[in-house]
């Protein structure tokens, strides 16, 4: 169980922190999903017969390629049905038949922290859903020397004196700098020997002190918590409306403020 909690706490570091690494399950389902997108437009039929099959698997054993690919999504909490659609936590979805190879691949990157979260267990982690995107790109703008100081950080590189202690006993459960009691927070906003370099950095103590506190045990950018509700609000609206007809040679002209809100957060970014 701890070499899995590890494995997944590296594998949301890095997912988080690099926008081209991908976890191994994560680049399995996404090749099987572009193959299936690809084949709906050479042969509709066979692609649905692949989807077909796997709505019809109920096993806990896969036994071809369908069956692994329904495994593979109720492992990850999705569901595939019979109109080729995909339904995942926190009102992802997605479709084989109408949407892109690079709008499936975007949408199940989005949703890919949810699965991590939720198998992961961690000293803040669990209260929010991390947003890939926005994390990797402030980790990019840090240069090189931090960037390695930040991914041990993320990943449990820095063991206070209490994480110690798990693995061997005669470690004692006390700052070896002023004797008190060690952990994270201990380290990062009391321990006095470090009020020197707190002093040289009075925002950054602001933010972990009132407004992040969970970036004391790992760095994340938090996703906008106005994103659930925008998915669960834009699956209610059909597109099955009557179309006008236009002539090919008209021409049309759309007026809008270019007003939406959290208007810097694609990921929650929505036309006022």
């Amino acid at each position: 169980m701890v070499s899995v909690i590890l494995h997944r706490l590296g594998l949301l570091a890095f997912f988080s922190l690099s926008q081209r690494l991908l976890d191994p399950l994560l680049y399995v389902i996404l090749s099987i999903l572009r193959s299936i997108r690809r084949l709906m437009t050479i042969c509709q039929d066979e692609a649905m017969s692949i989807v077909r099959l796997a709505c019809q698997f109920d096993g806990t054993r896969p036994f071809g390629p369908a069956s692994t690919l329904k495994r593979y999504l109720s492992i990850l909490g999705w569901q595939i049905h019979p109109d080729a659609s995909l339904s995942g936590p926190e009102h992802f979805g997605v479709s084989l038949m109408d949407d892109s190879c690079d709008w499936i691949c975007k949408v199940f990157r989005q949703a890919w922290p949810h699965f991590l979260i939720t198998n992961l267990n961690r000293k803040g982690t669990g209260d929010f859903i991390p947003h890939h995107s926005l994390t990797a790109r402030v980790f990019a703008s840090f240069p090189p020397e931090e960037q390695s100081l930040l991914i041990r950080n993320a990943v449990g590189g820095f063991q206070i004196a209490a994480t110690q202690k798990m693995w061997d006993s005669d470690t004692p459960i006390t700052c070896p700098l002023c004797g008190l009691e060690d952990s994270r927070s201990h380290r990062c906003l009391e321990c006095i020997p470090l009020a020197e370099v707190r002093n040289r950095h009075p925002d950054a103590i602001a933010i972990l002190q009132s407004e992040r506190p969970d970036w004391v045990f790992i760095p994340l950018a938090h996703s906008s918590p106005d994103a659930i509700v925008q998915r669960a609000f834009l699956k209610t609206i059909k597109f099955d409306y009557d179309l006008p007809q236009l002539d090919v040679g008209s021409k049309i002209t759309l007026y809008t403020d270019g007003g939406a809100t959290n208007p810097c957060d694609a990921e929650a970014r929505l036309a006022s």
